[in-house]
C-alpha cells in the first residue's frame, strides 16, 4: 500500500500498469479480510468479485448487506480513481444501496460505472450481481476526491 501513497498521477498510472494497479489494489488488508478482488479497472468502470463463504452471511443465512456495500462501494471508488485526473485518493461522501434480492450461495460480482467526473465530487452507479446474473443490489455513490495538496489532518478544515 506504500507504494500506491507515491504515485502522483493515480488514473494515468491505473491505464499504464493495470496488473500492477490490480496487484496493489487486491493487497488490500480490507480487501483480503472479506475475500474481495479487483477483476478488471479501467477508466470509468471497476469490477469486483466477491466469492461466496459462510462467514459473509448473516443469521438468516444471506450474504450480509455490509458486504454487499462493501463491494459496491469498492467498485465506485476505484471506478473513480481511474477517471479523475490528477486525484490521489478518494473517500464516500454518500451512499444509497438498494437491496434487490437475497443471496446465499453464489459469489458476486459489483461493476462500478461513473455517471460524473467534476473537479471535487464524482458519482458512481454500481450493480451488484450473483454469478447467475440475478440483481441483487443496486447503489449510487458520490466519492469526494483529493490530491496532494489536501489538508493533512481532518482538524485543518475551518468549515467545521
Amino acid at each position: 500500500m506504500e507504494e500506491l501513497k507515491k504515485v502522483k498521477r493515480l488514473a494515468e498510472f491505473i491505464r499504464t500498469e493495470p496488473h500492477k494497479f490490480r496487484e496493489l489494489a487486491n493487497s488490500s488488508p480490507y480487501y483480503r479480510l472479506l475475500g474481495m478482488e479487483l477483476v478488471e479497472c479501467r477508466e470509468g468502470f471497476a469490477k469486483f468479485r466477491l466469492p461466496h463463504k459462510k462467514q459473509l452471511l448473516q443469521l438468516a443465512g444471506v450474504v450480509h448487506g455490509g458486504a454487499i456495500a462493501s463491494i459496491a462501494d469498492s467498485a465506485g471508488a476505484l471506478a473513480t480513481l481511474a477517471t479523475a485526473e490528477n486525484c490521489t485518493s478518494v473517500a464516500t461522501a454518500e451512499m444509497k444501496v438498494n437491496f434487490i434480492a437475497p443471496t446465499s450461495e453464489e459469489d458476486l460480482f459489483a461493476e462500478g460505472r461513473i455517471v460524473h467526473c467534476g473537479s471535487t465530487l464524482a458519482v458512481a452507479d454500481v450493480e451488484v450481481k450473483d454469478s447467475k446474473g440475478l440483481l441483487v443490489a443496486k447503489a449510487l455513490a458520490t466519492y469526494a476526491l483529493f490530491s496532494d495538496n489536501r489538508p493533512d489532518s481532518a482538524g485543518s478544515d475551518d468549515r467545521r
